[in-house]
């Protein structure tokens, strides 16, 4: 890793890293203080934005009808398109910031790095469409290995308590020790394993 480290501890502080920035924030509460703007914005945020907020609510839940799909369900897709641009690919970080209740999402992000050219790519797959490669900065170097799907994560965060909202929860998990799925909805931030998909704690800013 480049930079502060950005271990468990800061995870669980509930702050989310851009993959493309490497700039660490919160999840935007209206106070101006949003997330990196690589980073988006939750669709569900935007109901204290009035009419607007909701007419992009219900945009992003017909999006997500028929294409969510679980971390695991994209990966494939991602790790193909990450090979041809590097042979020695390897996931480091998967996110999104548009987690429905049942931890699915209409796309994911995947982060991968290359140690021989010490280049990373982030790969985003949007259902069906042809994944999409993006130059980032080398802030994950630790390989993520195998870990359960974020509906299994979602899963059992909702049933430690999660309150969830139909569009707009942030999900991520990066390689290192431990891994872990990092849950955010609000000012929540649940911690799930990432190998076993145990509840680990829950965080509340």
């Amino acid at each position: 890793m480049t930079g502060k480290d950005h271990g468990p501890a800061d995870r669980v502080a509930g702050l989310v890293q851009c993959a493309t920035s490497g700039r660490r924030s919160r999840p935007h509460r209206g106070d101006g203080n949003g997330p990196c703007k690589h980073l988006g914005r939750p669709a569900a945020l935007d109901h204290r934005r009035g009419d607007a907020g909701r007419s992009r609510l219900r945009h992003a839940a017909r999006l997500g009808a028929g294409r969510a799909a679980g971390a695991r369900q994209r990966l494939a897709a991602a790790t193909a398109a990450a090979q041809l641009w590097q042979k020695d690919a390897q996931l480091v970080r998967v996110e999104t910031r548009n987690a429905d209740a049942q931890g699915r999402s209409p796309g994911w992000s995947y982060v991968f790095d290359s140690p021989g050219a010490k280049k990373q790519t982030l790969v985003s797959v949007f259902g069906s469409d042809k994944p999409d490669l993006m130059p980032t900065g080398t802030a994950y170097r630790r390989p993520l290995g195998d870990f359960v799907d974020s509906t299994v994560a979602m899963q059992e965060a909702v049933r430690r308590g999660l309150k969830t909202v139909a569009y707009g929860m942030a999900m991520s998990i990066t390689g290192g020790e431990p891994v872990q799925w990092l849950v955010l909805s609000g000012d929540q931030t649940f911690v799930v394993d990432g190998a076993t998909g145990r509840f680990v704690r829950r965080e509340k800013d």
